[in-house]
């Protein structure tokens, strides 16, 4: 994991329920296909690469095989650049030049039991390759900024909307008008995301 993203890897032995979740999912085959779909639609992509808008129903079919799930705040900037270049499509299939090679290099790291700095690293060339941009720093209001990281320290940690105003050094009323304006989301529904986006990784891999 790094800050505003995370890559999770394995074999997926069936297919999920619908589901969505506030992160920009980004998911890679290592060598077999998978299929994605939309919940609103009935025709499956069967693809090697594919790209999840934020909060977008969809169910994901993995038919057993090895895949990587890079998750991306679209709070970052890499995440807006994301989203600002596949907002059309809340299922969009990726075949930029160049992430095949980028891809590989993922899984080769995991492959060959890389350590977690060299798969973050790997993850995150996918994630600027794709976005054409860093994954660096955030681009969101920095008193906002303190609240998304004490949460991703503690995702389970009990954190009220007035304690986050105080961190953010802002009024309750305040607070809950700019998270909106910065997130998209309301604060309870980002943290309720916060704190099942490592058990839906984990649910989606089956590890």
């Amino acid at each position: 994991m790094w800050k505003g993203g995370s890559v999770w890897i394995g074999r997926d032995t069936g297919q999920a329920q619908p589901h969505s979740h506030h992160a920009i999912q980004i998911t890679l085959a290592a060598a077999q296909p998978f299929r994605i779909r939309g919940a609103a639609t009935d025709a499956w992509h069967q693809t090697s690469a594919a790209i999840v808008m934020p909060d977008r129903p969809h169910l994901f079919d993995g038919c057993g095989h090895a895949v990587a799930m890079v998750f991306v705040e679209p709070e970052t900037l890499a995440g807006r650049e994301l989203v600002a270049r596949h907002r059309q499509h809340e299922v969009g299939l990726l075949c930029e030049e160049g992430l095949a090679a980028c891809t590989a290099a993922l899984h080769a790291v995991f492959e060959a039991r890389g350590t977690e700095a060299e798969l973050v690293a790997a993850a995150q060339r996918i994630v600027e390759h794709l976005a054409a941009r860093s994954t660096g720093p955030q681009a969101v209001d920095p008193r906002i900024a303190r609240v998304l990281d004490r949460i991703r320290e503690r995702p389970d940690a009990e954190l009220t909307l007035a304690v986050a105003a105080a961190v953010a050094h802002l009024s309750p009323s305040r607070f809950r008008h700019l998270f909106v304006a910065q997130t998209g989301i309301s604060f309870r529904a980002y943290l309720l995301w916060a704190r099942v986006g490592l058990a839906v990784a984990l649910a989606l891999l089956h590890i």
